[in-house]
């Protein structure tokens, strides 16, 4: 003889009284929360009502939008980007003294401390 087991037992019980005290404590988190649910799913309730799915973000495999520029404002512009990208890059690269201020030992590849004070090497 196999026993069923009751949809709403003592352990349901106790989560669920946990959890409704949870949002009375914190309702100022579970009001946004809420919120936020119910537009997500009229949203979601409209789109299926229209027959088209959900609308997602653009991810770096879809075609982007055109700009509107001529070929050669587009290549110009990219241009601009790379050099950006690469003062960007050369600015966040750390640098680092070849002696220590404090002791005056010379700077070890790869390293970021003085090995004889442990003072830093980093610059700024």
């Amino acid at each position: 003889m196999s026993r069923q087991r009751q949809q709403w037992g003592c352990g349901t019980f106790v989560a669920l009284a946990l959890v409704l005290g949870a949002v009375i404590t914190y309702w100022y988190i579970a009001v946004p929360v809420l919120v936020v649910l119910i537009v997500g799913a009229i949203a979601i309730g409209s789109a299926k009502q229209r027959g088209q799915p959900p609308r997602r973000a653009i991810s770096p495999q879809q075609p982007r939008v055109s700009t509107g520029l001529s070929p050669a404002q587009e290549a110009e512009r990219q241009e601009l980007y790379r050099r950006l990208d690469a003062i960007s890059a050369e600015l966040s690269r750390r640098q680092y003294r070849t002696r220590c201020d404090h002791c005056g030992a010379p700077r070890q590849h790869g390293e970021e401390s003085c090995r004889y004070c442990g003072r830093s090497l980093v610059v700024g």
